[in-house]
């Protein structure tokens, strides 16, 4: 009982550290005049699948942007798509006013090739990536050309949230849920790299460099992982260059994207998240991993042991100071997003976290 009191507590020291240098990251601002001449050309890079009902909005929202049309384009790279995705982007293109080039796969099927491929046709120094199902402001790539030529890095992740939407209590519980959790991941994760230990990214809005790209190896050591395209590039660009990775505090760098409608789609994604952490080379991540593992699995243990005994008050009482602490954290993430930390969503997620935790970890152990 002592050993779990102890990491119960060292875990609340943890959540608020992770509040000190979330607030600590100052937040980012387009200030200063830049000569046409002197403006990065950016190439915006878009791997799809089957984003027929989405891939239009973001090309629309590309179209939108406040910066110069002859200093960016956009590569759409089609992974192998079965819907309309090809036939609505090459209609677009016929009237389009910005650059849109559309790549499609021939024989590797995954979101490295085809991150790979959509590289190698870039024509700018500064490749932006995001996904073909979210939507962006009208300075999203303004401000991250603007930080480019401001912070001089080599690599940039930006935050990411979920597009709220119209939905009946039980779809909004669930969409709500994950936006919760989504933010907790964005502020920890920026959290960390603002300490010194980057563990976290998203690749629905991160950009780098192309030299460094191919400096670091793409992603070479990491082809037969699904997922990680987004933070394995971030571990050896930090390897590399340790200040030349930076965590872009902007709301108008922030990208929208849709939560899991269903609980299949919602389960696919997170056993690609949870089955990636094995192969992390970064030392600080993986022990990060492992942390947040066994303070779930004790905090199960904890939730059977006050339901069978009921005489637990200490615990309950360090659980509960957790749950607080966790609650300012993620206010404080969440207000950033513009989005609110409703009561009924968080409590039923504190609740069911732990074991969410547990399943996700050991079914993506054991495949």
């Amino acid at each position: 009982m002592i050993l779990i009191l102890f990491l119960l507590v060292s875990y609340i020291i943890c959540i608020w550290v992770f509040f000190y240098f979330w607030r600590k990251i100052p937040k980012y601002t387009v200030f200063g005049s830049f000569n046409a001449a002197d403006l990065p050309f950016i190439s915006v890079l878009i791997p799809v699948k089957n984003e027929a009902s989405n891939i239009i909005n973001l090309l629309k929202n590309l179209s939108e942007q406040e910066y110069l049309q002859d200093k960016f384009e956009v590569i759409v790279v089609n992974d192998h798509s079965e819907d309309e995705t090809v036939s609505l982007v090459e209609e677009f293109i016929a009237t389009a006013a910005i650059q849109i080039q559309l790549i499609s796969l021939k024989l590797t099927r995954s979101k490295k090739s085809a991150i790979e491929e959509g590289v190698k046709n870039a024509k700018g120094e500064i490749i932006i990536c995001t996904d073909g199902d979210c939507s962006i402001g009208p300075k999203w790539i303004s401000t991250y050309a603007s930080f480019f030529a401001v912070k001089k890095p080599d690599l940039v992740f930006g935050p990411v949230t979920f597009i709220e939407k119209k939905l009946p209590f039980s779809k909004k519980l669930f969409e709500q849920m994950q936006t919760i959790e989504f933010a907790s991941l964005v502020g920890s994760g920026a959290a960390c790299w603002r300490a010194g230990i980057p563990n976290m990214c998203n690749g629905a809005n991160i950009a780098y460099r192309k030299s460094i790209f191919y400096e670091v190896g793409g992603f070479a050591g990491n082809e037969q992982i699904l997922s990680g395209d987004d933070e394995f590039l971030m571990h050896k660009v930090y390897n590399l260059h340790p200040d030349k990775v930076h965590f872009i505090k902007s709301k108008m760098a922030t990208v929208a994207t849709t939560a899991a409608g269903n609980f299949y789609t919602f389960f696919k994604q997170r056993i690609r998240w949870a089955g990636k952490w094995e192969d992390y080379k970064n030392i600080s991540a993986q022990l990060t991993a492992v942390y947040i593992f066994l303070i779930n699995l004790l905090t199960a243990i904890v939730f059977v042991y006050i339901c069978a005994f009921n005489n637990s008050f200490p615990v309950l009482f360090i659980l509960t100071i957790r749950w607080i602490s966790e609650g300012v954290f993620l206010h404080s993430v969440l207000k950033f997003l513009d989005k609110k930390l409703y009561l009924i969503p968080f409590v039923t997620l504190i609740l069911l976290y732990p074991f969410y935790v547990i399943f996700f970890a050991i079914r993506a152990r054991f495949k």
